[in-house]
């Protein structure tokens, strides 16, 4: 009777480690399902990056002087190193092995990512545009730098025409912006919320 107990313990507890070791790998699978996915896109965008910001620095070193072309190159470097490491953190997840502390740390890593792309977008592109929208109208409406006499209107607005202007310089960027920001979250935000719910379904 015992020996039957002792085995049907043993069983008991094999199944249950089966089982365990089913729901790590589906959920392993899972994960490196939707990594794939921004894996994908990481690379579109790094490609993209490679093409576009290096044309862009040259051509500012060419137009606007030194100063503007290293300033983009140095930043076309740093988005280099790092989609390159966000490509190999993916890259180095391994469902087969602590996969709570893998994927975990994939997670905090592309966090950041979005965390960063919201900053540009709301930080860094709202005030480029308000402050170039501001400073060209500012100077049309003066007639500065233009061969006018100074204080001569390049624009003829009404005073009621150019409140509307400046309102559209303030709406029309913060709702690119908002654009932006939902295409942002649909391209990486849901597929890290469902990277963030599969790390608490571990946890």
């Amino acid at each position: 009777m015992e020996l039957d107990l002792i085995d049907i313990w043993k069983k008991d507890t094999a199944s249950l480690k089966n089982a365990e070791i089913n729901v790590d790998e589906a959920i392993g699978k899972k994960s490196t399902t939707v990594l794939a996915k921004i894996k994908f896109i990481l690379k579109i965008e790094f490609w993209l990056n490679n093409l576009i910001v290096p044309a862009c620095a040259v051509w500012y070193f060419i137009d606007f002087g030194v100063g503007y072309g290293v300033f983009t190159f140095m930043a076309f470097l740093i988005y280099f190193f790092y989609y390159i490491f966000l490509i190999r953190s993916i890259n180095r997840f391994d469902y087969s092995g602590d996969v709570k502390k893998s994927l975990t740390k994939v997670y905090k890593y592309l966090r950041f990512y979005l965390l960063h792309y919201k900053v540009v977008i709301w930080v860094g592109y709202v005030l480029v545009i308000w402050g170039a929208a501001g400073y060209g109208f500012y100077m049309g409406y003066t007639g500065q730098e233009m061969d006018l006499p100074q204080n001569t209107p390049q624009f003829e607005f009404t005073k009621t025409e150019a409140y509307v202007v400046i309102g559209l310089i303030i709406v029309v960027p913060v709702l690119f912006a908002a654009l932006l920001h939902w295409l942002v979250n649909l391209i990486y935000g849901l597929k890290i919320k469902k990277l963030k719910r599969i790390v608490d379904d571990l946890s």
